[in-house]
């Protein structure tokens, strides 16, 4: 009732699809069994879905199993404003560069524990009865689980945080983890 409906995603073999729900706590992610005789909407996240950047969830090689952004656990309270730790710098080194104009950019410290506060996420699997988690916490761009169901291909965000472009010039890894989040390979790593 009052659904907030949004991100339906159908699963490899059409048999299954989820969604997202939005209500006044929390981004809920149900499955639905559309080859059921009485399909039902069933809510599969243990953990809050973060959907504030990127995809939020995707099915599996299996077609069953679901993995998606959860809100870590210990998420604790919002970031209060503390004093900067020191100026902010930028240098120009005496030349004239063109750069577009973002609104919104991170501007300073705590900016940026606000940026990882509300964009952070542990990767959750739903593999049809219980929910564990993956990995550390990141702000994931990606993850894209590999055809056999035994790794994660992931883009993950690091420090430092530009002040003058937007989030998809932040440094970034990508990388390999196997399912209990542990890197298997690295392949970039930028600041």
């Amino acid at each position: 009732q009052n659904a907030k409906i949004s991100d339906i995603k159908w699963s490899q073999d059409g048999k299954v699809f989820c969604f997202l729900n939005t209500t006044g706590n929390e981004v809920e992610l149900y499955r639905v069994d559309a080859s059921s005789k009485s399909p039902v909407a069933e809510k599969i996240n243990a953990l809050k879905v973060n959907n504030t950047y990127g995809a939020a969830f995707t099915f599996m090689p299996d077609g069953k199993s679901v993995m998606y952004k959860g809100v870590p656990a210990d998420i604790g309270a919002f970031p209060q404003g503390k004093l900067p730790y020191g100026p902010i710098v930028q240098r120009s080194n005496g030349k004239k560069y063109k750069y577009r104009t973002y609104q919104d950019l991170v501007k300073c410290f705590y900016d940026e524990e606000v940026y990882e506060y509300l964009c952070g996420s542990v990767l959750c699997l739903w593999d049809g009865k219980t929910t564990k988690t993956i990995g550390p916490r990141s702000v994931f761009r990606k993850f894209t689980p590999s055809p056999d169901g035994e790794c994660i291909l992931v883009e993950v965000e690091r420090r430092p945080y530009s002040y003058v472009r937007s989030h998809l010039s932040f440094g970034c890894a990508i990388a390999v983890w196997d399912m209990s989040g542990q890197e298997v390979r690295v392949f970039k790593k930028s600041i």
